[in-house]
């Protein structure tokens, strides 16, 4: 009885936690581009790259 209540309770975490990783990250991704606003970082490191 024990066993059964905490391998749903394990489910149910697992699956919270990953969700709630899993948004947190999407936001952060989706979010941190826009709140820099500062694409040339990555345009910046592209000609570095050519000029040497």
């Amino acid at each position: 009885m024990n066993q059964t209540d905490w391998g749903w309770f394990n489910y149910g975490f697992i699956f919270v936690i990953i969700l709630l990783v899993v948004l947190v990250l999407f936001s952060y991704i989706y979010f941190n581009p826009r709140k820099k606003g500062k694409p040339p970082n990555i345009d910046k490191k592209a000609g570095d790259e050519g000029e040497d």
